[in-house]
């Protein structure tokens, strides 16, 4: 698996997570 790939995708699953928190 690619790393900088995963690190892409954990980072953009996180910065989601972040925003619907803050949202709520």
């Amino acid at each position: 698996m690619n790393c900088i790939l995963g690190t892409m995708l954990c980072k953009f699953l996180y910065d989601s997570f972040a925003a619907l928190s803050v949202r709520r």
